[in-house]
Formats: structure tokens, sequence, C-alpha cells
């Protein structure tokens, strides 16, 4: 069981809802190629690091879906949402950032405490569109491999496969929410933020991770939190969440497109 748990933290380090994965099955995931842009278009985001802020947006938050609008998908890199400084306020810790711009995911990682098993951290993840989609069906994989594969499951897996172009992001979400509760992870519907989120816990034989997943129009962000007891796990999350939703931008890809 415990091998179990370590195999969990260990995605959910990678990659925040396991967007690691694209690397194990890259035919799942479309490849984005942006169209230049005309020379008047303005940037979508921040191209350099924010200017830390002494206090984190609150969370949560009331953020409304981004309204329906013609938009060219950017390049997002996931670590311009939570600067290191924002982080290590909440955890009071100096941390460690670590980028993963070919898998879309950032981590923060603390320094590890006196008596700890392995440092906390803050993972994020973030998707979009198609590209976003195909996160999340990925994920379903490598869960279903990695718990056993039952002929239940890998049909499931196949009906998703073929249903994901015509589904909605908040239903792709609610599947991948359904495979982490069968594998052992407390799911409770998160009220208040976005348009569906869940906040996730795992817990066994000393190993934690609590994340909370956002579902906002046709994007989704997550924000994992390994290491810590679930009440201040929440609190950590709820502290840095609003903060990376409100630098979310309507449209993006994460995984950089293929020369």
């Amino acid at each position: 069981m415990r091998s179990k748990a370590l195999f969990l933290v260990l995605l959910v380090l990678i990659g925040s809802v396991l967007a690691c994965t694209p690397l194990v099955i890259p035919t799942l995931i479309p490849t984005y190629t942006p169209t230049p842009p005309p020379a008047e278009t303005p940037t979508l985001f921040l191209t350099d690091t924010p200017t830390p802020t002494e206090t984190p947006t609150p969370f949560p938050t009331d953020t409304p879906t981004p309204q329906s609008a013609e938009v060219t998908p950017a390049l997002l890199d996931v670590c311009t949402l939570l600067t290191p400084e924002e982080v290590e306020a909440v955890l009071r810790s100096p941390v460690t950032v670590l980028p993963a711009p070919e898998t879309g995911n950032c981590s923060y990682v603390a320094e590890l405490g006196e008596g700890d098993m392995m440092p906390v951290t803050v993972a994020l993840g973030a998707g979009h569109g198609e590209e976003g989609k195909a996160i999340m069906l990925v994920s379903v994989a490598i869960l279903t491999f990695f718990t056993g594969g039952s002929e239940a499951a890998q049909e499931n897996f196949e009906r998703l496969e073929s249903a994901l172009p015509d589904m909605t992001m908040q239903e792709v979400v609610a599947e991948l929410v359904l495979v982490l509760e069968s594998v052992g992870f407390e799911v409770i519907p998160y009220e208040g933020v976005g348009d569906a989120a869940y906040w996730l816990w795992f817990e066994q034989e000393g190993v934690s991770i609590g994340e909370l997943i956002i579902v906002r129009g046709e994007s989704w962000l997550t924000i994992a939190v390994v290491g810590q007891p679930e009440d201040e796990a929440l609190q950590t999350v709820e502290a840095l969440a609003g903060t990376a939703l409100e630098r979310l931008p309507p449209a993006f890809f994460v995984l950089p497109p293929e020369e």
C-alpha cells in the first residue's frame, strides 16, 4: 500500500494532476502550432516574473468565466502564476522553484523540516482547450494502468477517448475526479470559485496530498500540496489559488510547440 501512496505523490510532484504524462503517451496530446499574430496584437499575459506582492489575492474569490472572444492562445509558463516570494510567505520557508516547461507544470519545494519524511511541496498545473482535455485523459490512462487496469477501467478509458472532442472541460474534469476517487482520494465539491471545483485529499502511511482542481470555462487550474495535514494544506491552497487564477490567461497552451 505504501508503494501506491508514494507513486501518487511522485506523480503530483512531477506535475499537478499528472501533467507529466504527455511524455509517456505523446500521441494523445495535440500539438499546438500557433499562427503568428498581427503586429498590433497585445500580449495576453505577463512574460516577466510578476512583481512580488506582500499579500496574495484572497481566496475564494468571485471569479466569473471570461466572455467568449477571439483570442490567440499563447504559451503559458506556469511558473509565472505564482512567484517564489508569494509561496514562501505562505509556507514560511524558503522554496526552490522547479520549472518543467516540457511538461507544462511548476513545483515549489520548501526546505526540509526537522523530522520531515519529505519537504512540503506546492505543485501547479494548468490546461486549456483540446490540449487541456488530452492532458486530463492521459492522467486517467496512467491512473488506470498503475492501479490494476481492470477491464471495466479500460473500457471507461476507451469511452472517454472516443467522446473527448464533444465533452466540455467540466465533464472531462468530472471524469478524472471519479477515477481519483476510485484510487483512494476523498473528493469534496468546492463552492464559490470558477464553474466547478473539487477539493481532493489522500493520506496513507504518512503520505498526504491535498489538491484543488478549478474549472473556468474551457480551462483548468490545479494547486496541489504534498506533506501538510489536511487543514494546513487547504489553508495553503486557499491562500495561493486566487492569485494564480487571476493570472491565468483566457486562452493558452502549456506544452512547447514542436520545432
